[in-house]
């Protein structure tokens, strides 16, 4: 076997393992698109999942269903959901995602420090002694 056969048998199999990866990957790839797709669509507002076989109110209208989960905007699901009125946005957010085995990690506030503030860790209390 020469070179060149060699060659044209490593661009064959390298465009078979492209084509059988994206073939493979699809699915998990358009799935992301699709959330990425309702989240723009709700512009920026807080959005819930809840298992489509749950799911109150009107397809389209009150939901978005994206499979096997319906993904509400809070506002929504609060009206159609209003036995979970007493959590806070964020807590009913985590409780819900964590349902479907995602931790949400929400991000602090603007203008919240990094660490916690105590006078022990303030540099301008510590104490230089010079030669």
């Amino acid at each position: 076997m020469n070179s060149r056969n060699v060659f044209r048998l490593w661009i064959i199999g390298t465009a078979l393992f492209v084509i059988s990866v994206a073939f493979l990957g699809y699915r998990d790839v358009q799935k992301e698109f699709d959330e990425l797709a309702i989240l723009r669509e709700l512009k920026g507002e807080t959005v819930v999942p809840v298992l489509c076989g749950e799911a109150r109110g009107i397809a389209g209208e009150d939901y978005t269903n994206n499979q096997e989960v319906c993904w509400y905007a809070i506002s929504r699901f609060r009206v159609l959901y209003p036995e979970h009125n007493e959590q806070s946005d964020e807590a009913l957010a985590r409780k819900l995602y964590a349902a479907r085995g995602v931790d949400l990690h929400f991000p602090p506030p603007p203008n919240a420090p990094s660490r916690p503030f105590s006078p022990k860790s303030d540099p301008r209390r510590t104490r230089t002694t010079g030669c």
